[in-house]
C-alpha cells in the first residue's frame, strides 16, 4: 500500500511541474491581458450606435373650431388678414395644418417665400403642399434633421448644420491623413449626424405575402434594439447573414 502512495504522490508532483511549465509557457508567449483588436490603430473604429432624434410630433386641426374657441375665449371674432404691399398671398393659398383659407394667411418675410396662418400659427414655405406630422430633431445640436436619401425600405435623415456638437466633435478626432482625405471625399465619413427611418414594420409582417425563407420577429425573445442592429447590419451595412451573427 505504502508503495501505491508513493507512487501516486510522485506522478502528483510531475502533473503539477508539468501545469507549471505550460503556465510560464502561456505566460511568455500569450499575453492574456491583451485587447483582441488593436485599440490603437487609426484605422480600428469601436462599433457605436447613435443616439434617437428627439421626435416632434403634431395634428392636424380645423382653423373653423378654432376660430369658435377664440370667439369664446375672447368674446370677439378673430379678423382676416388686411394685406398691405405687394406681398399678397394667392387666393388658392391654404394652411397645410388646420386648413385656413388665404384671407388668414399672411407673408411672414418680405417676399422669400415664408407664410404665416394668423389662425394656427404655423410658418410654412409658399411651396408646401403637404404637412408632417412628425418631425426629427437632432439630440446634439436641437436642428431639425433634412431628408436626404429615399431607399426602399428606409429614408435617411441627416443633420446638415456645421455647428451641430455631433459634426465638430467628429471632425475634431480626424488626424490630418484622414482630414487631407475628408477634403477630396466627403462621402467616405460619417461626421453629420444622420438617423435611418425604416417604413417597414417588421414586428407585423405578413407571412403569406413574404418570400420563402422569411419570418415573422413577433416570437423572437429578443428585445427591439437587438433586432435594430440586426437589420443596421444586414440593411445598412450590407452584411450577409453570416457576417451579421458573427457581429453580434
Amino acid at each position: 500500500m505504502s508503495t501505491i502512495i508513493s507512487i501516486l504522490v510522485t506522478y502528483n508532483q510531475l502533473l503539477l511541474s508539468q501545469i507549471n511549465q505550460l503556465l510560464i509557457f502561456i505566460a511568455k508567449n500569450i499575453p492574456l491581458k491583451a485587447p483582441k483588436y488593436d485599440m490603437t490603430s487609426p484605422k480600428y473604429k469601436k462599433l457605436t450606435v447613435d443616439k434617437l432624434p428627439i421626435i416632434k410630433t403634431f395634428e392636424h386641426l380645423d382653423y373653423k373650431r378654432l376660430l369658435n374657441e377664440y370667439k369664446i375665449a375672447n368674446g370677439k371674432d378673430k379678423k382676416p388678414v388686411n394685406p398691405r404691399g405687394k406681398n399678397l398671398v394667392g387666393p388658392d393659398t391654404v394652411c397645410p395644418r388646420c386648413g385656413a383659407p388665404h384671407n388668414y394667411i399672411y407673408d411672414n418675410a418680405g417676399g422669400r417665400g415664408q407664410l404665416c396662418c394668423k389662425v394656427c400659427d404655423l410658418h410654412f414655405s409658399k411651396n408646401k403642399v403637404d404637412f408632417k406630422t412628425a418631425l426629427f430633431i437632432c439630440p446634439s445640436f436641437g436642428h431639425t434633421l433634412s431628408k436626404k436619401k429615399d431607399r426602399k425600405n428606409f429614408y435617411v435623415h441627416k443633420c446638415v448644420n456645421k455647428k451641430c456638437d455631433f459634426y465638430l466633435n467628429s471632425l475634431a478626432k480626424l488626424s490630418s491623413e484622414d482630414l487631407e482625405e475628408y477634403k477630396k471625399d466627403k462621402h467616405k465619413f460619417k461626421l453629420h449626424y444622420i438617423y435611418r427611418e425604416f417604413t417597414t414594420n417588421y414586428f407585423d409582417v405578413d407571412l403569406s405575402s413574404m418570400p420563402k425563407g422569411a419570418t415573422n420577429l413577433k416570437f423572437r425573445n429578443l428585445s427591439s434594439h437587438v433586432m435594430g442592429l440586426c437589420l443596421i447590419y444586414n440593411v445598412n451595412l450590407g452584411l450577409s447573414t453570416r457576417h451579421t451573427a458573427r457581429a453580434l
